[in-house]
């Protein structure tokens, strides 16, 4: 009995860690709203692409610049194959749009098939429209 509790003990370890990891990931991003998106399903396929607002690109919790990005992404299609994987950008709503276009075309460069944006809905209670302001960038809210 005494080695299955160590068992179930190591089991949990391991999965309050994963799930730390998990949530680091994705922690200091906030991604712009888009009224109509489908749910995104990410599974042990997906890769994961964050672009943060001062421009910062990460991996898997590790920063990357543009060239170590593309030559990361051609490894992983010459491994895997073009359609075995998707890689997901998400691009924090305060960013230069340059970068996302820029990690867009890093895996387009790669030969990377699918290529979603990761979004959030809007909160369906809040009656607040967004509007962005093309001179500095910023979002101002409005009420209806």
């Amino acid at each position: 009995m005494a080695p299955m509790i160590d068992v179930v003990f190591l089991l949990l370890i391991f999965f309050f860690c994963v799930t730390t990891f998990s949530q680091i990931e994705r922690s200091d991003i906030l991604l712009a709203t888009a009224l109509s998106s489908d749910t995104l399903e990410r599974d042990e396929t997906s890769l994961v692409v964050n672009v943060h607002r001062n421009g910062a690109i990460k991996v898997h919790g590790r920063e990357m610049t543009m060239e170590s990005l593309t030559d990361y992404l051609t490894r992983l299609v010459e491994k895997r194959g073009s359609n075995a994987f998707e890689v997901i950008i998400r691009s924090d709503r305060k960013s230069r749009y340059g970068d996302t276009k820029d990690v867009f075309r890093a895996c387009a460069r790669s030969g990377c098939v699918y290529i979603k944006l990761g979004v959030e809905k809007p909160d369906q209670d809040s009656k607040k429209k967004y509007l962005l302001d093309p001179f500095s960038g910023e979002y101002q809210y409005e009420d209806e």
